[in-house]
C-alpha cells in the first residue's frame, strides 16, 4: 500500500520536525501557522527510458504522434521555401500548414 501526501500545520503541540541541513539532518522547531509538506510514495522507476520516451512520442495523450506532426511542418516548409514571397508573407503559411499551430499563443503570428 502507498504512503499518502499529507500538510502538516505546525502548532503549539507539533514537536521539533527533522529537516535536512547539508549532508545530514537536524531537529528544527517552526513558527506557528508554518504548512509543512510531506509528499506521497514516490512513482516507481522507468526501467528503460529511452522505450519510454519512444512510445511516449508515438502515442502522445490527445495529441498526433510526432512523426505526423513533423510530416505536417515539412510540407509547411516546403511551401514556405517554394513560395517567391516576402519572408513576413510567408509566417501564415506556415501558421496554416503546421498542426502544432494549436499550440501557439493567439496572436502570435499574424493573419
Amino acid at each position: 500500500m502507498s504512503r499518502p501526501g499529507f500538510v502538516l500545520e505546525v502548532d503549539e503541540r507539533t514537536p521539533a520536525l527533522l529537516v535536512h541541513e547539508g549532508e545530514g539532518f537536524r531537529l528544527e522547531r517552526f513558527p506557528l501557522g508554518t504548512r509543512v509538506i510531506y509528499p506521497p510514495e514516490s512513482l516507481p522507476g522507468i526501467r528503460n527510458v529511452d522505450a519510454a520516451i519512444a512510445r511516449a512520442l508515438a502515442n502522445p495523450i490527445d495529441c498526433e504522434p510526432l512523426s505526423e506532426l513533423l510530416a505536417q511542418a515539412q510540407g509547411a516548409l516546403r511551401k514556405l521555401l517554394q513560395a517567391p514571397r516576402s519572408r513576413l508573407d510567408h509566417l501564415p503559411v506556415l501558421r496554416d500548414g503546421c498542426a502544432c499551430r494549436q499550440a501557439l499563443p493567439s496572436g502570435a503570428l499574424p493573419s
